[in-house]
C-alpha cells in the first residue's frame, strides 16, 4: 500500500527534525496524550491544512500546512525553548526538497502560548508551508 505524498512529506518532517537539540528521540506526529514534566522538552508535527491548485493538466500543485509545536518549560519558557526552535529550523530547512518529496518549504509564523503549568511551561507554535505537485489522478505520485 502507498501513502499520499502528504503522509511521506509528514514523514520525512518528523526524519529531518528527529535530532534536534535536546529533545533526545521526543518527536512525535499528531500526539494527543499530554507531556508529562519528564518529557520536556518535546516536539509534536500535525496536519493543519492542504490545499490543491491545478496549474497544468495533469498536475495538482498543493501547499500543506504543518504546524510543529515546541514544548519547552524553564523560569523564561521562551528562552527556555529558543535554541531547540532554533535547531529545528535549520534542521528542516536543510533540505527544502525533503528528498525530492516537494518542491519549497517557507517558513510561515512563530506564536507562543504560555501553559499554566507549576514548571512554567510554553507551547512554540512554528507553521510552515510545503509546496509539492501530485499527478491529477494519483495523489501518491509525485509529479
Amino acid at each position: 500500500m502507498s501513502y499520499s505524498i502528504r503522509e511521506q512529506i509528514l514523514v520525512a518532517v518528523k526524519d529531518a527534525i528527529e535530532g534536534t537539540y535536546s529533545v533526545d528521540g521526543r518527536v512525535f506526529r499528531s500526539r494527543t496524550d499530554a507531556f508529562t514534566r519528564a518529557e520536556f522538552p518535546a516536539i509534536s508535527i500535525e496536519p493543519v491544512s492542504d490545499n490543491a491548485e491545478q496549474v497544468t493538466i495533469p498536475r495538482l500543485i498543493w501547499t500543506l500546512t504543518v504546524r510543529i509545536i515546541i514544548f519547552a518549560n524553564g523560569e523564561i519558557p521562551d528562552r527556555g525553548g529558543d535554541k531547540v526552535v532554533e535547531d529545528m529550523h535549520e534542521k528542516l530547512m536543510s533540505d527544502l526538497t525533503l528528498g525530492g518529496l516537494s518542491m519549497d518549504i517557507q517558513p510561515v509564523s512563530v506564536n507562543f502560548q504560555l501553559q499554566e503549568s507549576d514548571n512554567n511551561s510554553i507551547a512554540i507554535i512554528c507553521d510552515y508551508k510545503i509546496l509539492y505537485q501530485t499527478s491529477l489522478q494519483n495523489i501518491s505520485t509525485v509529479n
